[in-house]
């Protein structure tokens, strides 16, 4: 959605913009057991997408995080992380949960949220911090 400049994209610094260093990622997606990695593992994949920004991955593993931190469970958390990363980057990505009803709900008032706010002609960067905020209060209801 946001996603549909890539040069907008691109500008969004993960770390930056979820709060989350490379290495509380690595933890987390090692606690939560993200593609059966390791710390180490997992610390060496996030950096390579950092370097790359492969896709949305470059976000995804780092709204994972986030959420984690932000108390969602495993399911929601996991279900936060790719509706965030599609909405910000453009690129569908995610960890498949059974959770698609709540998401589509969710991704719904997004998409609503993010025209009013492009209409009005607000910064790509805000509408992202505003997505990140109001969908997290959904995934907490």
């Amino acid at each position: 959605m946001l996603g549909t400049n890539p040069e907008k994209e691109n500008e969004i610094d993960p770390v930056k913009f979820w709060g989350v260093s490379i290495d509380e990622t690595a933890k987390i997606m090692a606690e939560k057991n993200v593609n059966g990695w390791s710390v180490e593992e997992a610390k060496k994949h996030v950096k390579d997408v950092l370097k790359n920004k492969i896709g949305g991955d470059h976000h995804l593993y780092f709204a994972l995080a986030y959420a984690h931190k932000q108390g969602l469970n495993y399911y929601d958390a996991a279900s936060y992380a790719g509706l965030l990363t599609s909405l910000i980057t453009g690129w569908y990505g995610g960890f498949g949960t059974d959770m698609y009803e709540k998401e589509r709900d969710i991704e719904n008032k997004a998409i609503f949220l993010i025209n009013r706010l492009m209409e009005i002609k607000v910064s790509h960067e805000t509408i992202a911090e505003v997505i990140k905020i109001v969908c997290l209060d959904l995934y907490k209801r």
